[in-house]
C-alpha cells in the first residue's frame, strides 16, 4: 500500500502540469494497483446501451471495489443504493417511484460514471442488505460532457439488485 500513497503524493505535487487525460489515466492506475494488491472484493460490471452484465446475486461485506468497463455508445454510470432494512418491493419497482419516495426507501451510496469505451472505479464498504444499482443518466448521453435528452438509462434495462451477505 505505501507504493500507492506514493503514487497519490506525486500526483497532488504535479497536478497543476497533468492534463484531464493524464489525471484519468493516474487515476486509473491507482485504482488497478488497489484492485490488484488491497485484497477487497471486486464486482466487475460491464455496461453496454441496454444492460448491466456481471452483477453477482451476492457479494459479501467489506471493502469492495465496483469497476463499470462501458462498452455502449452512450456514457453509462452505476449509482449504488442500499435499500432500506424493511423494505420488500424489489428495486426495480422501488425505481418507478417518484424521486422523494425513492429516496425513502434506499440511501446513495455513491456513483461511477464513465464515457463510451472507458472503465472506471469506485471504493465502498458492504454492510449485510439489499442493494440496486442503476443508471439515471439520460439516453442519448454521448459523453459525460454531453448529455442526452432522453429518458433514464435504467428504463433500458441497466439497474440489478444484488444481497451483501
Amino acid at each position: 500500500m505505501n507504493d500507492a500513497v506514493v503514487l497519490i503524493r506525486r500526483a497532488a505535487q504535479h497536478s497543476a502540469t497533468f492534463t484531464t487525460e493524464d489525471l484519468q489515466t493516474t487515476d486509473r492506475n491507482i485504482d488497478q494497483y488497489m484492485l490488484r494488491e488491497c485484497g477487497d472484493g471486486q464486482i466487475s460490471i460491464t455496461a453496454t446501451d441496454d444492460t448491466y452484465h456481471g452483477i453477482p446475486a451476492t457479494v459479501g461485506t467489506g471493502a469492495v471495489g465496483l469497476t463499470l468497463n462501458n462498452q455502449g455508445r452512450d456514457a453509462h454510470q452505476v449509482l449504488i443504493v442500499r435499500i432500506n432494512d424493511g423494505v420488500t418491493e424489489p428495486f426495480s419497482t422501488l425505481l418507478n417511484l417518484p424521486p422523494d419516495q425513492r429516496m425513502q426507501s434506499a440511501a446513495a451510496l455513491g456513483s461511477v460514471e464513465v464515457d463510451p469505451g472507458q472503465a472506471g472505479t469506485l471504493f465502498l464498504r458492504l454492510a449485510p442488505g439489499r442493494y440496486g444499482v442503476g443508471d439515471f443518466l439520460a439516453q442519448g448521453s454521448t459523453s459525460l460532457d454531453t448529455p442526452g435528452g432522453g429518458d433514464p438509462n435504467h428504463l433500458l434495462g441497466l439497474h440489478a439488485e444484488f444481497t451483501v451477505t
